[in-house]
């Protein structure tokens, strides 16, 4: 099943793939409330996947970003407020969207969308 996401991606249920690329890229989802640990998760995950053999039951992996979802992550000098990890806590592990915005900008889940598509 595939559907519209934005203006220049298909979207199938843990891929991204865009029409500009034959390639897709495995995603995996780290969800939950405030406060549960998803940020230490989602990096003991890309640190693990960067360490594989680069295959696994859902294709290829050659390493591992972190993309930020969180709506208020997205803007700088939210640190605390946030709950930001740190590039101390980032162990090394690139994260993408996180501190790309200014608070007094207007920034919607539509450019999120096509932000971390771009960034794929």
């Amino acid at each position: 099943m595939l559907s519209r996401v934005g203006s220049n991606a298909l979207r199938r249920p843990g891929t991204i793939r865009s029409m500009s690329s034959s390639v897709e890229s495995p995603i995996i989802a780290v969800i939950g409330t405030t406060g549960t640990g998803k940020s230490q998760l989602a990096i003991e995950l890309a640190l693990a996947l960067a360490k594989s053999s680069g295959e696994g039951p859902f294709g290829s992996w050659k390493g591992a970003k972190v993309i930020n979802a969180d709506a208020m992550q997205i803007y700088k000098g939210l640190n605390i407020a946030t709950n930001k990890v740190t590039e101390e806590e980032k162990m090394g592990i690139e994260h993408l969207l996180m501190d790309v915005c200014e608070p007094s900008d207007h920034y919607v889940v539509s450019d999120w969308v096509q932000d971390a598509i771009h960034e794929n």
